[in-house]
C-alpha cells in the first residue's frame, strides 16, 4: 500500500482517537486566536470566498458581497444559461475549473429534440474545457458531493434551489438563478446578501429506525410560521455528532422546503471520518500495482493532502456570534414522521397517520435527498424475501451511478428489484414529474423525494406523502402508509420537543417612531404608478410548482405566449384566462407614465420552492407586472428582479383581503364561493405609486384603503432592470477589464490613431495588462464653442417656423451660412426618453450631414465586407481622426490644412452624382464648414485640440473618458476653457477637473514638448495641464440603453434611407448607428447582439453628446 505522507502513516498507526484529539486542539486554537466581531460558521466560510472586498473587514449577515465561489454547477437547465451567456456578450468562460454540467433531470426523455439538446451542452462544455457529467452519471448535487466539488468549508452554488444539501459535509451550498450563473460563467462572481443567521440545536439522539428524514420533515411541519425564511442556518447541539453525514446530507438537503437559503453542518471528527472512508473506498474500487499511484493521490479535489490541509484549518463560531434565532430540538423525542398530503408545512406522526389507514397506488425511492447507499440499504431491509403489494408500483432511482453500484454490490439494489421495484436510471425523475410512474388522477403516492407540492410529481388532483425509505419500503408492502414491522413502538408523547429560545435583539424604533422612507427617484422611462383589477390568491406557501408546472420547466423552445397560458395551472387552471379576459378591458388611451396590468395579491412565503425563472416570468408574460405578498422566497424575488417582475411586501393588504375574501377569514381554504381559488375582486382597482410604494385600493363596493408596502417604494437599481427588460439587457452596459482590453484592441486595429498607453510603472493597474493601461487620441480637433451651438439650434428653430415662405427660407439659409453651413447641416437633438419626458435626456447628434452632402457622399466598395465584421470602409472614416489625407496633428497651421481644404471643394463638385443605395450608405469625415471658413484666414483662435482617454473604472466597470486641451499655440487650456467645450448641462456637474489616475497622461506615449509657432510658448505636454474626466456614474445606464436599443432594432431600420430632415426619425438615426457598427451589412445577416469588442465605439458615439464640438466621431448618432 502506498503511502503519500509521513503524517499519514502516523495517522493510520496511532488510530484515529489521536488524529482526532489533534485536530480538535487545533480547531480550539483556530478560534481562540481570532479577533474582532465574532463570526458564525457560515460568515466565515463567506469571508474566505469574498471578492472586492477589505480582507481587514469581518463580513456579517445583512451585508452586501460580491462573492467567487468555489463551484457552480447547472443541470438540465445549462442550454438557458448558455443563451443567457451569449446575450450578455460574454464569448470566454472566465474559469472553466469553476463550472460544472451534470444532466439528471429529464434523462427518461429518448426523443430526438432531448438528445439533440444534450448533445449541444455537451459540445458546449468540451469547446470551453468544462467538467461534463452525462445523463446516467446520476443527480448533480449527489455527483458534487461524490467527486469533492462541494468539500467542507467551500462556498458552492447551483442553479437548483436544492444547493442546500451541500451543507451536510459542512460546505455553504445556496440557490442562485440561471442569470446569476451566466454571470459567474462570464465573470467567475456574482452577488450575495448574506442572510440572516439560524441557530438550530440538536440534542440527544435518535432513537433507532429514526432517520435524518423524520428530523427534518418534523422541523418544516412543526415550524411552520416562517421561522428560518430566507436564513442561513446553523446546526449545533450534542446531538449533531449522533448524525451520520448521510443524514446530515437530507437534512440540509431539505432546508430549502423549510425556506431557508443554507443549511450547514459545521465541519466536525464525524466530517472527517466520511472523507476518510470515502477515499479509502476510491482507492479499494482501482486496481493497484507496488508504487503506482492511487487515485486519492492525483484526485484533483478528493486526495489525503486536501483533506490534511482541512484538519489543519478547521472553521468554528465564534464565541458571541449573533443570530436572529436559536431553535431547540431533542431528538430523543422523535418517532418516525410523514409529510403532506401536497405539503411539507404538514407533519404528522406516523403512529396517528397508520391508523387512518390510508391506501397508495405509487411509492418512490428516487431523488437526490434519500437514494444513497445507505437509504437503499434501509429499504432493502424491509423489503428483503417480501413483495410489492398488488396494485402498488413501487419506483427505484439511485441518486447517482456510484450509489448503485455500491447498492448492487452488496445485494441491496438486487433485492428490491426482486421485491418488485421498477428501476429507473440515476437522475430526478418522478421527483420533477417527468418521465414514467408519475401520479395520475385520483392517485395516493408515498414517496422518499424532498417536494410533495400539489402537481409536482403528476397530476394536481393526486395526493403526495413525504416519509424515509423505510417507512416508503413498508408502505410499498402493505399497500397502505404504515411503519417497518422491525420499527420500535413509540413510547411517551407521539410530538416531539422542540422549542424557540429567546435571543437578544437590538431595541428597534416604535412604528410610530419610524422614519418616513423619502420617495424614491424615478428613472424618467419607469412607470410613476402601476394600476390594475386585483386578483387574491389566498394561500401561504405557493410553491413554484404551482406557478409553473415542472413538466415544462425544461422545455427550452417554450414561448412567453405559452408560459402565460400555463400559469398557475397546477393551482388555479383558470387563472390564466382570468388574467387575459380583464386585459382585454384596459384603457387604450392610458397616460405613458402609467402601466396598466392585473395586480396579483398572494399570502407568506410567496414563490417558495425551486428556482426555476419561469415561475416570474410566466406571471409577467401573462399580464402581471407586480406580484404585492406578505413575503417571498428570496429565490423567487431574485428570479422576478431579474426578469422585471415588480415584487412588494404588503402584510397588512394580505390580512384585510383574507378577512374580506378567504374563506372562514384563513388562507389555505381558497375563496369564498366554491372551488374559488384565486378570487378576482370583480369592480376593484388598485394603484399603485412607483415613488412611494403607497398602494390605494378601491373595493368593488366604492370603499378605499391605503397601504404603504416594504420597501415603500420601488429603489432605483430595480426600475433600471425594468426598463432594460430584465437583468440580461442590464448588464450589457458594464464590461469587465479583460472585454474593456478586446474593444480597445478593436478600436486600435480598427482606427489606427487610437493607441494604448503604459502611463506610470507605479499606476499600473493590475487588473489590466501593462501595456494595455489605458487609450489616447491624440491631436483630435474642434473648431467651435457650444456657445456657438446654441445659436445654431435657435436659428434652426427659426427656420422651421418660417418653412412655408421660399423668401424668407432663402435669407434664413444665407444666415445659416454665416454659422458655417446650411440649415440641413444644423446639429439636431433625440431625447433617450420613451417614457413622455421629452426634456429628460437631450444627446447632441452632431455633424448630420445636409441632403446635398449625402449626394455628394462617393459610393463605397462593399467587396470587402463579410459576416459580423465591421465593413473595410469604416477604417476611413474616424472616431477620434481624420482619413489619411485630411488628419492634422495640434501644431498643424492653418496652411497646412490645405488638402482637407481641397477635399471639401471636391465633394461640392459632386452634386450631380445619383444618391448611392442607402443600405450601403457609410459616412466619412468632411470637413467642417466652420473650419473650412477659416482656412487661410488671419484669425485662428477659436482652433482647439484634444488629447482624449480612455481609462477603465473598476468601481463603475465602465470606461472612464478624460480630456487635455489646447489651444492653437499648443497652449494646454485652463479648466474654464475647457468647460466651453462641454455641453452646458454636464459642465461642473458630470465633467470635472480630476486627478488623471496613470500619472501624467500619455507621459510614456507622448512628445514631452508640444511645438509651436511661437517658440516661447513651447510647454511641456506631461507639466502643467488639466484633465476633465466625464463622471461615470452613468456610463452603465446609457450604454445600456443605446445596446438595448441597437440590439431591438429590426431589418428595416438599416435600409431607411440616411436622414435628410431637420427632424430625423429616430429609426433613421438608430439605422444610423447601426451602419456605422457594422457597414452595409443587413440585419438579418448579422449576430442579433452588439458583440463586446463593439463596445468602445458605441461608448464614443455617446460621448460626441457630452463634447459635442470635438470631433470624435463625425458618424455620432446618438
Amino acid at each position: 500500500m502506498h503511502i503519500s505522507s509521513p503524517s499519514m502513516l502516523q495517522a493510520m498507526l496511532v488510530g484515529r482517537g489521536a488524529l482526532r484529539a489533534r485536530m480538535t486542539r487545533q480547531t480550539r486554537m483556530l478560534a481562540t486566536a481570532s479577533g474582532g466581531t465574532p463570526q458564525s460558521y457560515i460568515e466565515k466560510v463567506v469571508q474566505k470566498y469574498a471578492v472586492d472586498w477589505d480582507p481587514s473587514v469581518r463580513v456579517k449577515s445583512g451585508d452586501y458581497v460580491s462573492i467567487q465561489p468555489q463551484t457552480v454547477m447547472t443541470h438540465d437547465n445549462t442550454g438557458p444559461v448558455i443563451s443567457k451567456f451569449r446575450s450578455i456578450g460574454a464569448t470566454q468562460i472566465r474559469n472553466p475549473d469553476q463550472v460544472v454540467f451534470t444532466l439528471d433531470h429529464d434523462v427518461q426523455n429518448k426523443s430526438d429534440k432531448n438528445l439533440e439538446k444534450y448533445s449541444r451542452i455537451e459540445a458546449f462544455a468540451r469547446e470551453k474545457g468544462i467538467d461534463f457529467y452525462p445523463a446516467g452519471r446520476g443527480i448533480g448535487h449527489q455527483v458534487l458531493v461524490e467527486e469533492g466539488y462541494a468539500f467542507p468549508q467551500s462556498l458552492v452554488v447551483a442553479s437548483d434551489s436544492h444547493s442546500n444539501m451541500y451543507g451536510g459535509v459542512g460546505a455553504v451550498g445556496t440557490p442562485i438563478v440561471r442569470t446569476d450563473a451566466a454571470a459567474i460563467w462570464a465573470t467567475g462572481k456574482t452577488w450575495w446578501q448574506i442572510p440572516p443567521m439560524v441557530k438550530v440545536e440538536l440534542t440527544g439522539a435518535l432513537r433507532h429506525g429514526v432517520t435524518g428524514k423524520d428530523v427534518i420533515v418534523a422541523l418544516c411541519g412543526y415550524f411552520n410560521k416562517d421561522e428560518v425564511l430566507n436564513s442561513a442556518i446553523e446546526f449545533v447541539g450534542n446531538g449533531v455528532k449522533e448524525l451520520g453525514v448521510d443524514d446530515r446530507l437530507s437534512i440540509s438537503n431539505m432546508t430549502t422546503e423549510w425556506g431557508a437559503l443554507a443549511g450547514v453542518f459545521p465541519v466536525d471528527d464525524t466530517t472527517l471520518a466520511w472523507y476518510e472512508q470515502l477515499l479509502r473506498r476510491m482507492d479499494r474500487l482501482s486496481f493497484q500495482v507496488g508504487s503506482s499511484p492511487r487515485p486519492s493521490d492525483t484526485h484533483a479535489r478528493l486526495n489525503w493532502k486536501r483533506l490534511e490541509e482541512l484538519e489543519a484549518d478547521r472553521f468554528a463560531a465564534d464565541p458571541g456570534a449573533q443570530y436572529t434565532k436559536h431553535l431547540q430540538f431533542d431528538l430523543s423525542t422523535l418517532s418516525p414522521h410523514v409529510s403532506g398530503p401536497n405539503s411539507v408545512k404538514v407533519s404528522t406522526p406516523l403512529s396517528e397517520l397508520e391508523q387512518q389507514n390510508i391506501q397508495i397506488n405509487k411509492a418512490y425511492l428516487v431523488s437526490c435527498v434519500n437514494s444513497r447507499a445507505s437509504d437503499i440499504a434501509s429499504a432493502a431491509s424491509v423489503l428483503r424475501g417480501r413483495k410489492v403489494a398488488p396494485g402498488v408500483e413501487f419506483y427505484l432511482g439511485a441518486a447517482s451511478s456510484i450509489a448503485q453500484r455500491e447498492a448492487e454490490q452488496s445485494g441491496d439494489w438486487d433485492a428490491l428489484i426482486a421485491a418488485g421495484a421498477h428501476p429507473l436510471p440515476a437522475g430526478c425523475g418522478p421527483c420533477i414529474g417527468l418521465g414514467v410512474g408519475l401520479l395520475e388522477d385520483g392517485e395516493v403516492g408515498i414517496s422518499a423525494t424532498n417536494r410533495n407540492y400539489k402537481g409536482r410529481m403528476g397530476s394536481p388532483n393526486a395526493l403526495a406523502y413525504l416519509a424515509s425509505p423505510a417507512v416508503v419500503a413498508a408502505s410499498a408492502a402493505r399497500g397502505s402508509i404504515c411503519s417497518p414491522d422491525n420499527l420500535e413502538s413509540p413510547t411517551g408523547p407521539a410530538h416531539p420537543s422542540l422549542r424557540i429560545v429567546e435571543t437578544p435583539q437590538a431595541s428597534k424604533p416604535a412604528a410610530s417612531e419610524a422614519p418616513a422612507a423619502p420617495a424614491a427617484a424615478l428613472d424618467p422611462m419607469f412607470p410613476a404608478s402601476f394600476c390594475g383589477p386585483v386578483i387574491f390568491a389566498p394561500q401561504d406557501n405557493l410553491n413554484t410548482d404551482a406557478l409553473y408546472p415542472g413538466k415544462y420547466t425544461y422545455q427550452d423552445d417554450i414561448t412567453p405566449e405559452r408560459q402565460a397560458e400555463v400559469v398557475m395551472e397546477n393551482y388555479d387552471p383558470g387563472f390564466a384566462s382570468v388574467v387575459a379576459e380583464e386585459r382585454k378591458r384596459f384603457p387604450a388611451d392610458a397616460p405613458k407614465d402609467t402601466r396598466f396590468g392585473v395586480v396579483l395579491v398572494g399570502g407568506y412565503n410567496f414563490g417558495t420552492g425551486s428556482s426555476r425563472e419561469q415561475a416570474a416570468t410566466a406571471l409577467k408574460y401573462a399580464g402581471v407586472p407586480v406580484v404585492l405578498a406578505g413575503s417571498f422566497s428570496d429565490v423567487f424575488k431574485r428570479n422576478a428582479i431579474n426578469n422585471g417582475l415588480i415584487c412588494l411586501q404588503c402584510a397588512e393588504l394580505v390580512e384585510d383581503l383574507t378577512k374580506e375574501y378567504g374563506r372562514d377569514g384563513a388562507r389555505g381554504n381558497g375563496g369564498k364561493r366554491p372551488g374559488e381559488l384565486c378570487v378576482l375582486l370583480d369592480g376593484a382597482d388598485l394603484r399603485l405609486d412607483s415613488r412611494t410604494g403607497v398602494a390605494e385600493l378601491t373595493y368593488p363596493d366604492g370603499r378605499q384603503a391605503r397601504y404603504t408596502t416594504v420597501p415603500a417604494g420601488i429603489g432605483r437599481s430595480i426600475q433600471e432592470i425594468y426598463v432594460a427588460g430584465g437583468m440580461e439587457s442590464w448588464e450589457h452596459g458594464r464590461i469587465t477589464p479583460e472585454e474593456f482590453v478586446l474593444a480597445g484592441d478593436f478600436l486600435v486595429h480598427q482606427y489606427s490613431s487610437w493607441q494604448w498607453n503604459t502611463g506610470e510603472l507605479s499606476k499600473t493597474r493590475e487588473y489590466l495588462p501593462p501595456e494595455k493601461q489605458y487609450l489616447m487620441a491624440r491631436g483630435v480637433p474642434c473648431f467651435r464653442r457650444v456657445s456657438q451651438l446654441r445659436d445654431r439650434r435657435r436659428l434652426n428653430k427659426m427656420l422651421s417656423s418660417t418653412a412655408s415662405s421660399t423668401t424668407s427660407l432663402t435669407r434664413l439659409e444665407r444666415e445659416a451660412r454665416k454659422y458655417g453651413g446650411t440649415a440641413d447641416d444644423t446639429e439636431r437633438f433625440v431625447s433617450m426618453d420613451t417614457g413622455g419626458n421629452e426634456a429628460a435626456e437631450d444627446w447632441v447628434l452632431t455633424h448630420v450631414l445636409s441632403t446635398e452632402q449625402h449626394r455628394a457622399r462617393p459610393r463605397g466598395n462593399d467587396s470587402g465586407t463579410t459576416l459580423r465584421e465591421v465593413d473595410n470602409r469604416l477604417a476611413s472614416f474616424s472616431i477620434g481622426k481624420s482619413p489619411p489625407s485630411s488628419r492634422r496633428s495640434s501644431t498643424q497651421t492653418p496652411s497646412q490644412c490645405g488638402q482637407a481644404e481641397a477635399e471639401s471643394e471636391e465633394l461640392e463638385g459632386l452634386e450631380e452624382l445619383e444618391e448611392e443605395d442607402p443600405a450601403s450608405f457609410v459616412p466619412t469625415l468632411l470637413v467642417s464648414p466652420r473650419r473650412e471658413s477659416m482656412v487661410g484666414k488671419p484669425s485662428i483662435t477659436s482652433v482647439r485640440s484634444y488629447d482624449c482617454i480612455l481609462t477603465y473604472d473598476k468601481y463603475y466597470q465602465t470606461p472612464r473618458f478624460w480630456l487635455v486641451g489646447y489651444d492653437a499655440n499648443g497652449v494646454p487650456l485652463q479648466p474654464k476653457q475647457i468647460f466651453e467645450d462641454v455641453a452646458s448641462e454636464h459642465a461642473f456637474k458630470t465633467v470635472t477637473i480630476e486627478p488623471f489616475p496613470h500619472g501624467s497622461p500619455g507621459s510614456a506615449a507622448m512628445d514631452t514638448i508640444l511645438a509651436s509657432q511661437d517658440e516661447t510658448l513651447r510647454t511641456p505636454r506631461s507639466l502643467s495641464v488639466h484633465v476633465a474626466s466625464i463622471h461615470p456614474c452613468k456610463h452603465a445606464s446609457m450604454m445600456r440603453k443605446l445596446i438595448h436599443r441597437v440590439n431591438g432594432a429590426g431589418a428595416d431600420e438599416l435600409e431607411d434611407t440616411p436622414p435628410s430632415s431637420t427632424t430625423p426619425s429616430r429609426r433613421n438615426l438608430w439605422s444610423s448607428t447601426l451602419q456605422n457598427v457594422w457597414g452595409s451589412a443587413k440585419r438579418s445577416d448579422v449576430e442579433t447582439n452588439v458583440r463586446v469588442d463593439e463596445y468602445l465605439v458605441i461608448f464614443l458615439n455617446f460621448l460626441a453628446s457630452i463634447v459635442p464640438t470635438i470631433e470624435l466621431d463625425t458618424t455620432a448618432s446618438v
